[in-house]
Protein backbone atom coordinates (compact mmCIF):
# COMPACT_ATOMS: atom_id res chain seq x y z
CA UNK A 1 0.00 0.00 0.00
CA UNK A 2 1.09 3.50 -0.66
CA UNK A 3 0.34 6.33 1.58
CA UNK A 4 0.06 10.07 -0.07
CA UNK A 5 -0.80 13.44 -0.02
CA UNK A 6 -2.29 16.03 -1.62
CA UNK A 7 -1.29 19.35 -2.91
CA UNK A 8 -1.75 22.01 -0.43
CA UNK A 9 -3.90 25.26 -0.83
CA UNK A 10 -1.45 26.71 1.77
CA UNK A 11 1.69 26.31 -0.15
CA UNK A 12 2.70 27.55 -3.18
CA UNK A 13 5.82 26.02 -4.63
CA UNK A 14 6.03 21.99 -5.87
CA UNK A 15 9.33 22.43 -3.90
CA UNK A 16 7.19 22.96 -0.73
CA UNK A 17 5.28 19.76 -1.32
CA UNK A 18 8.33 18.06 -2.04
CA UNK A 19 9.66 18.69 1.11
CA UNK A 20 6.69 17.94 3.08
CA UNK A 21 6.44 14.80 1.50
CA UNK A 22 9.38 13.73 2.47
CA UNK A 23 9.36 14.70 5.85
CA UNK A 24 6.47 12.75 6.36
CA UNK A 25 7.58 9.56 5.09
CA UNK A 26 4.82 9.00 2.05
CA UNK A 27 4.77 7.71 -1.50
CA UNK A 28 3.42 10.03 -3.86
CA UNK A 29 2.03 13.32 -4.04
CA UNK A 30 -1.40 14.78 -5.99
CA UNK A 31 -0.92 17.32 -7.89
CA UNK A 32 -4.14 19.43 -8.32
CA UNK A 33 -5.15 21.30 -11.23
CA UNK A 34 -7.18 23.86 -9.27
CA UNK A 35 -4.54 25.52 -8.14
CA UNK A 36 -2.47 27.77 -10.39
CA UNK A 37 0.88 26.43 -9.16
CA UNK A 38 0.09 23.12 -10.64
CA UNK A 39 -1.16 23.65 -13.80
CA UNK A 40 0.75 22.00 -16.28
CA UNK A 41 2.27 24.94 -18.31
CA UNK A 42 3.92 25.29 -14.93
CA UNK A 43 5.67 22.04 -14.07
CA UNK A 44 8.11 20.86 -15.97
CA UNK A 45 7.44 17.49 -16.91
CA UNK A 46 11.23 16.09 -17.12
CA UNK A 47 11.71 17.43 -13.47
CA UNK A 48 9.01 15.58 -11.92
CA UNK A 49 10.61 12.48 -13.27
CA UNK A 50 13.35 13.06 -11.98
CA UNK A 51 12.33 13.82 -8.90
CA UNK A 52 10.82 10.46 -8.65
CA UNK A 53 13.91 8.90 -9.98
CA UNK A 54 16.15 10.40 -6.89
CA UNK A 55 13.51 11.08 -4.21
CA UNK A 56 10.63 7.65 -4.92
CA UNK A 57 8.07 10.41 -4.74
CA UNK A 58 5.82 9.44 -7.22
CA UNK A 59 2.75 12.40 -8.09
CA UNK A 60 -1.07 11.98 -10.06
CA UNK A 61 -2.63 15.15 -10.61
CA UNK A 62 -6.48 15.74 -10.22
CA UNK A 63 -8.30 17.15 -13.20
CA UNK A 64 -10.11 20.72 -12.69
CA UNK A 65 -12.94 20.54 -10.28
CA UNK A 66 -15.12 22.06 -12.79
CA UNK A 67 -13.64 19.91 -16.14
CA UNK A 68 -17.43 18.88 -17.08
CA UNK A 69 -17.04 15.86 -20.08
CA UNK A 70 -20.71 15.38 -20.24
CA UNK A 71 -21.48 19.31 -20.41
CA UNK A 72 -24.20 20.18 -23.55
CA UNK A 73 -21.88 22.88 -25.26
CA UNK A 74 -20.46 21.13 -27.73
CA UNK A 75 -17.51 23.66 -27.76
CA UNK A 76 -17.33 23.94 -23.81
CA UNK A 77 -16.58 19.71 -24.23
CA UNK A 78 -14.41 19.72 -26.58
CA UNK A 79 -12.43 22.24 -24.95
CA UNK A 80 -11.73 19.95 -21.75
CA UNK A 81 -11.32 17.14 -23.98
CA UNK A 82 -8.34 19.56 -25.56
CA UNK A 83 -7.15 19.81 -21.40
CA UNK A 84 -7.35 16.08 -20.87
CA UNK A 85 -5.71 15.43 -23.91
CA UNK A 86 -2.81 17.76 -23.09
CA UNK A 87 -2.81 16.70 -19.76
CA UNK A 88 -2.68 12.94 -20.61
CA UNK A 89 0.45 13.56 -23.21
CA UNK A 90 1.93 15.71 -20.15
CA UNK A 91 1.20 12.78 -17.47
CA UNK A 92 3.10 10.72 -19.88
CA UNK A 93 6.20 12.51 -20.18
CA UNK A 94 6.21 13.61 -16.11
CA UNK A 95 6.24 9.66 -15.56
CA UNK A 96 2.61 10.78 -13.36
CA UNK A 97 0.53 7.42 -13.95
CA UNK A 98 -3.30 8.13 -13.09
CA UNK A 99 -5.18 11.52 -13.21
CA UNK A 100 -8.32 11.37 -10.92
CA UNK A 101 -11.43 13.23 -12.24
CA UNK A 102 -15.05 13.66 -11.14
CA UNK A 103 -18.03 13.37 -12.53
CA UNK A 104 -19.89 17.08 -12.63
CA UNK A 105 -23.65 16.96 -10.82
CA UNK A 106 -24.24 19.96 -13.64
CA UNK A 107 -26.80 22.75 -13.49
CA UNK A 108 -29.81 22.18 -11.25
CA UNK A 109 -33.23 24.65 -10.94
CA UNK A 110 -34.91 25.68 -7.76
CA UNK A 111 -38.45 24.67 -7.71
CA UNK A 112 -40.82 25.52 -4.60
CA UNK A 113 -40.80 21.37 -3.80
CA UNK A 114 -37.46 20.43 -4.83
CA UNK A 115 -34.65 20.74 -6.94
CA UNK A 116 -34.26 19.42 -10.39
CA UNK A 117 -30.75 18.08 -11.76
CA UNK A 118 -30.43 19.04 -14.97
CA UNK A 119 -28.15 16.24 -15.80
CA UNK A 120 -30.63 13.59 -14.58
CA UNK A 121 -33.54 15.06 -16.30
CA UNK A 122 -31.63 14.68 -19.52
CA UNK A 123 -29.46 11.63 -18.75
CA UNK A 124 -29.42 10.12 -21.88
CA UNK A 125 -27.89 13.18 -23.65
CA UNK A 126 -25.88 13.67 -20.58
CA UNK A 127 -24.21 9.84 -20.81
CA UNK A 128 -23.47 10.07 -24.26
CA UNK A 129 -21.11 13.11 -24.47
CA UNK A 130 -19.97 11.95 -21.54
CA UNK A 131 -18.52 8.29 -22.72
CA UNK A 132 -17.87 10.08 -26.39
CA UNK A 133 -15.03 12.19 -24.10
CA UNK A 134 -14.06 9.12 -22.06
CA UNK A 135 -13.41 6.67 -25.31
CA UNK A 136 -11.44 9.51 -27.28
CA UNK A 137 -9.20 10.35 -23.80
CA UNK A 138 -9.10 6.25 -22.88
CA UNK A 139 -7.27 5.89 -26.59
CA UNK A 140 -4.63 8.56 -25.78
CA UNK A 141 -4.15 7.14 -22.25
CA UNK A 142 -3.46 3.84 -23.40
CA UNK A 143 -1.15 4.88 -25.35
CA UNK A 144 0.81 6.88 -22.73
CA UNK A 145 0.11 4.82 -20.36
CA UNK A 146 -1.56 6.56 -17.48
CA UNK A 147 -4.75 5.79 -15.87
CA UNK A 148 -8.16 7.92 -15.67
CA UNK A 149 -9.68 7.51 -12.72
CA UNK A 150 -13.00 8.80 -11.48
CA UNK A 151 -13.50 9.55 -7.81
CA UNK A 152 -15.90 11.18 -5.31
CA UNK A 153 -18.51 10.67 -8.12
Amino acid sequence: MKIGMPALVEYNTLDQLINLCMELKLDFIELNMNLPYNFIGKLNPWLLKKTTEETGIEFTMHMPDEADLGVFYESVRRGYEELFLETIEWAGLAGIKLLNMHIIEGAKMTLPDKKVYIYQEYSREFKNNFIKSIKTLSEKAVKSNVALAVENS
